[in-house]
C-alpha cells in the first residue's frame, strides 16, 4: 500500500512539475518561517535567565510619536527610578545604566571602548554577577568609581 502511494506521488510529481516545484517551495518558506520564529521565542523567554531573579527584573522602555514617526527607546527621566520606588510599593530597588563611547587611557595606550556602561551602586544587589575579586556590597561606593 506505501508503495503504491509513493509511486502514485512520484507520477504526479513528473507529469504536474511546476507545480510541485511552488509547492515545496511554500513548504521550505513556511517550515524556515516556523523555525525563526520558534527560536526567536525561545531565546525571548530565555532572555536574562543567567541571573538568580531574573523573573523579578524588568525593563522599562517609553514610546514617543513624532508626527507620523514611532520610537521605542529605554532612555529615561534621571528622577523616574527613585520616582517609581517612592510611588509604587511592588518595586523594591532600581539601578540605572547608561551605556557610552570613551577614551580610556593607562601611560602610553590608548583604548577606545564602546562598551562602557555606568552603573548604580544598586546594580550589584539585582544582578547576581561572579567577581573575581572583592566584594559586590563594597563595589561602587563612590561616585565615578
Amino acid at each position: 500500500m506505501f508503495l503504491n502511494n509513493c509511486r502514485f506521488s512520484l507520477r504526479r510529481m513528473r507529469r504536474q512539475g511546476i507545480y510541485t516545484l511552488i509547492n515545496i517551495f511554500g513548504l521550505a518558506i513556511g517550515l524556515a518561517s516556523f523555525i525563526m520564529i520558534s527560536l526567536w521565542i525561545v531565546h525571548e523567554f530565555s532572555y536574562e535567565k543567567i541571573y538568580s531573579r531574573s523573573d523579578q527584573i524588568h525593563q522599562l522602555y517609553k514610546t514617543f510619536i513624532i508626527g507620523d514617526d514611532q520610537d521605542i527607546n529605554s532612555s529615561l527621566p534621571y528622577m523616574l527610578g527613585e520616582t517609581l520606588i517612592d510611588e509604587v510599593p511592588e518595586i523594591r530597588n532600581m539601578a540605572r545604566v547608561c551605556r557610552h563611547r570613551a577614551l580610556v587611557s593607562h601611560g602610553d595606550l590608548n583604548i577606545n571602548e564602546n562598551q562602557i556602561a555606568c552603573v548604580d551602586t544598586s546594580y550589584f544587589s539585582i544582578f547576581d554577577h561572579r567577581f573575581i575579586q572583592g566584594d559586590p556590597r563594597k563595589a561602587l561606593p563612590n561616585p565615578y568609581s
